[in-house]
């Protein structure tokens, strides 16, 4: 017999709304080295935004709903001018199971297309706004009780019932490396001059980096980069940018990765420079090797406090 999952109210700044752990582990055992790196690079993401629990959701960000391993978006808080990935996501699920059984989308009308964008009856794409007074009334501040939240309450408890489907974990994990590999190839931005990430610290191949089999620092720095950069991607690319600069990812990986690092650890923005480092270095220790945390030579240290 099913029972429904815990689900807490929080909130975020001027966003608030329900919040519901995972329990529902998606891996049995974290990667070694000899696994693929972008494997790596996910599961760390992964451990620090779900706690690489099934059914994580989070719904006090103002993003209207934020589901999955990774927390993929509904729609983007900032601008509020186009979807986010979720839905694509989503119409990915349908192809393994009935989505429409847990998230009841036609009691508004609403559809996932083809191309992984939610529309109306007419076809036409839901405006952000709508889906986030929708999930999250109003305006992605719920209040603690009442209507409101009943009804937040209501999608949060559908959305962590999809999610936490065992069947969904391996699709969930191979849309999140395509993610990350499509990223790496094809966005260039005036932050890195242009250039792909792929062509900056890759040698020109994202999925097979030969180099990083020699190198674990670079490795190391690159899995931590795309982990904040799932968290917030222009000064994740600011910092790989400034690390570049500073010393060349091909001609110095390991001084390169050390910059890196030590750039998204005394970072300002958010709580990248504290609680993010100081999880992801955590779970990090359980597949990197232990010089690279501890030592004279470490370039993932502990973060000194006071």
């Amino acid at each position: 017999m099913s029972t429904e999952p815990k689900v807490r109210f929080r909130q975020i700044g001027s966003y608030s709304g329900p919040v519901i752990h995972g329990t529902v582990p998606a891996f049995s055992r974290a990667p070694t080295l000899d696994d693929n790196h972008l494997f790596r690079a996910f599961w760390l993401t992964t451990m620090v935004e779900s706690g690489g629990f099934l059914g994580t959701i989070m719904m006090a960000d103002g993003t209207a709903v934020t589901a999955g391993l990774e927390q993929v978006i509904a729609v983007y808080p900032r601008n509020m001018q186009e979807q986010g990935p979720l839905f694509k996501l989503l119409n990915r699920m349908s192809g393994m199971t009935p989505i429409t059984y847990y998230l009841p989308f036609d009691e508004n009308g609403w559809y996932i297309s083809e191309d992984g964008i939610l529309r109306d009856h007419l076809g036409k794409a839901v405006p952000p706004k709508t889906i986030r007074d929708t999930f999250t009334p109003t305006g992605g501040k719920v209040p603690k009780n009442g209507k409101q939240w009943h009804e937040a309450k209501r999608w949060a408890i559908a959305f962590h019932a999809l999610f936490s489907l065992q069947q969904t974990s391996n699709l969930q994990t191979r849309c999140g490396i395509e993610h990350l590999t499509k990223f790496a190839k094809r966005y260039k931005s005036r932050r890195t001059d242009r250039k792909s990430v792929e062509e900056i610290c890759y040698g020109g191949e994202v999925q097979n980096p030969q180099v990083f089999a020699e190198c674990p620092e670079m490795d190391l720095a690159m899995c931590l980069f795309w982990n904040y950069k799932t968290n917030a991607p222009n000064p994740a690319l600011d910092a790989l940018q400034k690390a570049r600069l500073t010393f060349n990812p091909t001609q110095s990986p390991e001084k390169f990765a050390g910059c890196l690092l030590n750039l998204l650890r005394t970072s300002r923005y958010g709580r990248w420079g504290t609680n993010r480092y100081d999880r992801s270095r955590e779970h990090a220790m359980d597949v990197w090797p232990k010089n690279l945390f501890e030592g004279g030579s470490a370039i993932m240290p502990a973060r000194k406090t006071r």
